[in-house]
């Protein structure tokens, strides 16, 4: 059994333990739907889920949904076994025009997109989704070129030069629709003259639907409440679906014709453009060689203004402002020391979960707000403070006693729990190397 420097943590921060911590209203920060609290139970593999009156949900996993009680008489009848509960999932977009103070810039300087246009180059749009279109009822989508359609609008022109064309100069694919191509398809739709259920389709659409997603982060409305309203909420868009059918797979000289025919349209109409390209791959040297990247950086610069591109850098970034993940460095001979502001609980929990990244030798501790709490420790250990208002601990490890930290991982979680104090918190790492935190907070 590991020991420390301090006392030994009281429980686990993802077990039965965080049912005590949260007391009464367990079920109202867990199950605020419901009251019944769900919790996955890992079971020794040659066992079966209904032996211990589970649901099984995957090998060696199985599933329990109760009150608060049923599963601590569980956890009482079982002690052996390993019971995770989590906090309940949010949705997260309504923060994003907080996160870059969009709505800041909409309310100091009326700067919501009017007279620009935005270019998404996607998976598709759903031109008939009510963000996409105005107070008239008419649609936002100031041209559109569509590559899963066959050609044969009336934009002849700019079909034979952005569309798809066979070895013999013939245009196979790419239809374009002006803001006017596409009303008019609106009013068909909405007199019934045309009615996707009976199979035919009627307009633009995105059946994967990650290029409606993207297009009203750039530019939605928030019609409904505000809540949801784009970075641009007054732009008007242009689109090019680059995929075919149910594929997401973009090929890279669709994604240049795109960049190529988004710049032409705001050329045309004499507008700034900013194309946003919610695309990635993993293939390449990622520095900008490839020829494709140059023909996509050659749209924009010194020579084109009113012109800008934005590319996905991932999703995995680190939030400064908001410390819900870091990504830390710590060198030699100093104690980094990363933040956490609370304004204190009377019952709740916070856990920060640590995973080092490979070659990482770090000790990891606690300070709160009066001091050091836990001294940064090493890995195998297990040390905490309890006092008759919280506990508090960092477990370090998978091997230790009822440690949450997975068998094939390489970290800690840090907890405190019950009712502690407002200020400012830190998670203490001394050592060498890198560790990712993530912080969640009930």
């Amino acid at each position: 059994k590991a020991s420390g420097t301090g006392s030994i943590v009281r429980g686990s921060p993802i077990g039965p333990e965080l049912l005590h911590a949260l007391g009464p209203r367990a079920a109202d920060a867990l199950a605020p739907s419901t009251g019944l609290i769900g919790a996955l139970v890992a079971y020794p593999r040659d066992a079966r889920a209904q032996d211990f009156g589970l649901e099984p949900v995957a090998p060696g996993i199985g599933r329990l949904r109760g009150t608060a009680q049923k599963i601590e008489s569980f956890a009482s009848a079982h002690p052996d076994l390993r019971i995770e509960i989590a906090p309940p999932l949010h949705p997260l977009m309504d923060r994003a025009g907080q996160w870059v103070l969009a709505a800041k810039a909409r309310e100091l300087r009326a700067a919501d997109g009017k007279g620009v246009m935005i270019g998404v180059a996607d998976t598709g749009l759903d031109v008939t989704h009510p963000e996409m279109r105005d107070e008239a009822g008419g649609s936002r989508v100031a041209w559109m070129l569509d590559l899963s359609l066959e050609p044969g609008g009336v934009h002849a022109d700019l079909e034979q030069r952005f569309g798809i064309k066979d070895d013999t100069g013939k245009v196979i694919a790419g239809r374009v629709f002006s803001k006017q191509d596409i009303d008019d398809l609106l009013v068909r739709i909405e007199n019934g003259f045309c009615d996707e259920k009976k199979g035919r389709k009627c307009a633009p659409s995105d059946e994967i639907g990650h290029g409606t997603h993207v297009a009203g982060i750039a530019a939605s409305t928030g019609a409904k409440d505000g809540r949801y309203a784009g970075i641009a909420p007054a732009a008007d868009v242009v689109f090019v679906r680059v995929t075919r059918g149910a594929s997401d797979g973009i090929e890279n000289d669709d994604l240049v014709r795109a960049v190529e025919f988004m710049f032409d349209r705001a050329d045309a109409d004499k507008r700034p453009m900013v194309v946003n390209l919610s695309l990635g791959s993993d293939f390449g040297p990622h520095d900008g060689t490839f020829l494709w990247e140059q023909a996509i950086a050659a749209q924009v610069g010194p020579e084109h203004p009113g012109r800008v591109i934005v590319a996905a850098a991932g999703n995995s970034g680190s939030i400064v402002e908001t410390p819900i993940h870091q990504s830390v460095r710590v060198t030699p001979g100093a104690r980094m020391r990363v933040p956490i502001r609370t304004h204190g609980a009377d019952s709740g929990s916070v856990q920060v979960w640590i995973t080092l990244r490979r070659g990482a030798d770090l000790k990891i501790g606690l300070d709160g707000p009066d001091g050091e709490w836990i001294a940064p420790g090493e890995p195998g250990r297990q040390n905490g403070k309890n006092t008759n208002d919280y506990n508090a601990g960092v477990i370090y490890g998978s091997n230790l006693d009822n440690s949450p930290i997975p068998e094939t991982s390489r970290g800690a979680v840090v907890v405190w729990q019950g009712k502690w104090p407002a200020g400012n918190y830190y998670i203490t790492l001394e050592g060498s190397g890198m560790a990712e935190l993530y912080m969640q907070g009930l």
